[in-house]
């Protein structure tokens, strides 16, 4: 519609503000009080992200400094107040193995694993499960640590959950099993850098060969049980490959020299026999 005159034109500009203008400013108001609002929560989540990574911080230096029940009680309180978020999720991962390097509590590390293990994050979650698998294995409760291992699907883990459903068999006594866990471990990592960087899987394989599963090297496997329930652990058992060879260069043979294959031609010979006996 075209209208005339200048009076018609502002006649209906004002006819339609009367109707609307009210809608208009209350949608103008509320556009303005969600992007101010908006920007506030944005400032408020930092702070409180700033906040909680310096008690985060200050809660493992204090810790690292002095451990002993106040300090552990601090940061106990703080992962329980932040449980279901990331910052409690974290501190209960590292404090679990603080707790079993310091004072080697398994329960305690259990219940703070546990907390991980409820991450949202799935990296997370699963280096939670399977220490807390290693754990429990400690503890002896072996059904609940196959069940935990079990429950880590990721692809990039599955070589660790057969070594440690392979620990679990070999604590049991059940070798064979053990055996078959390793060797299904083994082959995931076989000809990958993994394999170099976990020694011990190996040596755990070779000590339970067919035909020598009561062999005596399978100690080695228990201690690896034992080493492996945190990661500052792992690293000192690959030092044992190191010390077996050093017994084996303890057991080789001596190799005679010249001299002591032209002994036969003298008559001393038989001196020297009888003294070396």
């Amino acid at each position: 519609m075209l209208y005339s005159t200048e009076e018609q034109q502002a006649e209906v500009l004002q006819q339609f503000w009367k109707q609307n203008g009210k809608t208009i400013l209350f949608g103008l108001f509320l556009g303005i009080a969600c992007i101010l609002g908006w920007q506030y929560f944005k400032q408020y989540q930092l702070k409180q992200m700033e906040s909680n990574t310096e008690q985060y911080m200050y809660s493992f230096e204090k810790i690292n400094n002095n451990y002993n029940e106040a300090t552990l009680k601090s940061l106990d309180d703080y992962i329980q107040m932040h449980r279901g978020d990331s910052y409690g999720q974290m501190a209960a991962l590292n404090l679990a193995a603080l707790v079993v390097d310091k004072g080697a509590d398994y329960e305690k590390a259990e219940n703070y694993l546990k907390i991980a293990a409820d991450s949202s994050d799935t990296a997370v979650s699963n280096i939670a499960k399977l220490r807390l698998a290693r754990v429990q294995t400690q503890l002896k409760k072996f059904e609940e640590a196959k069940k935990t291992a079990s429950s880590v699907k990721s692809s990039i883990y599955q070589s660790t959950v057969n070594e440690i459903l392979g620990d679990i068999a070999f604590v049991k006594g059940d070798l064979k099993e053990a055996r078959d866990a390793y060797q299904a471990a083994y082959d995931l990592v076989k000809g990958t850098n993994e394999e170099k960087l976990n020694i011990m899987l190996k040596v755990k394989l070779d000590d339970l060969t067919v035909g020598s599963s009561d062999a005596p090297k399978t100690d080695k496997a228990v201690a690896e049980v034992k080493t492996e329930t945190v990661p500052a652990a792992e690293t000192k058992t690959e030092a044992a490959p190191a010390a077996e060879s050093q017994t084996e260069a303890s057991q080789v043979p001596e190799v005679k020299t010249d001299a002591d294959a032209k002994e036969p031609e003298t008559e001393k010979v038989p001196d020297s026999e009888s003294k070396v006996e």
